[in-house]
């Protein structure tokens, strides 16, 4: 970019930029096995994600970001995929509470972490989207939300359309804007719009803090 527009224009476009940072959802499906069977430990890996997660910011912010826009972590226990393994242990099909609670553990340490990181960084303006709050909201007021299938997948095959991924031959719905999960792990399309629209332009703090994303570009 430097090369491209000089060092004084790119320092002015990297500054007036919006770096959208949405991570950490794999590294917990990653480790569910390990976490499961006590072999890693919950606090300790919210710990070194966050750790890493500092990091990385701190490297944007030396390079002249200063505008973050964090979308934090789902609900992760809700998506198809732990509702199966649920049913596979012999439960119900519910979300897997254990996931949940990493994911709400998560969202707080990376909210403490922002307003350090603001607090000694000169310049920093955030937000922090709770995508946790805003699909538990789709999931408990499916009909405010518009969505009329909140445990299923779109695209898959088997129990809760996630015993395979979204494949050839897969069973398809027939109306994906009536589903919050595409396939296994991911949205709709018609539920990310949801998502990025609560995110633009929710009030108070229930969703987003400490403010909007529409009032992060006018800052």
């Amino acid at each position: 970019m430097s090369d491209v527009l000089g060092n004084g224009t790119a320092d002015f476009f990297i500054g007036m930029s919006h770096c959208i940072i949405s991570v950490g959802s794999n590294d917990f499906f990653e480790k569910q096995n390990s976490l499961f069977r006590n072999e890693t430990q919950p606090q300790q890996l919210i710990a070194n994600l966050t750790a890493t997660y500092a990091i990385h910011l701190q490297n944007l912010y030396d390079l002249g970001a200063r505008k973050f826009g964090i979308i934090g972590v789902p609900p992760l226990g809700c998506c198809p995929k732990e509702r199966y393994i649920n049913y596979q242990m012999g439960g119900n099909g519910s979300c897997v509470e254990a996931m949940n609670e990493l994911a709400q553990a998560f969202h707080a340490s990376i909210e403490s972490l922002l307003q350090n990181f603001s607090s000694i960084n000169q310049g920093v303006v955030y937000s922090l989207g709770n995508t946790y709050n805003i699909i538990m909201d789709f999931i408990d007021n499916r009909r405010a939300s518009g969505f009329q299938v909140v445990e299923t997948a779109c695209c898959g095959n088997g129990t809760f359309n996630a015993e395979t991924g979204c494949e050839s031959g897969s069973k398809l719905c027939r109306n994906r804007n009536h589903y919050i999960f595409w396939d296994e792990f991911h949205p709709t399309e018609a539920a990310a719009r949801h998502a990025a629209l609560t995110l633009a332009y929710a009030d108070g703090q229930e969703f987003v803090t400490p403010m909007n994303f529409s009032s992060l570009a006018k800052a």
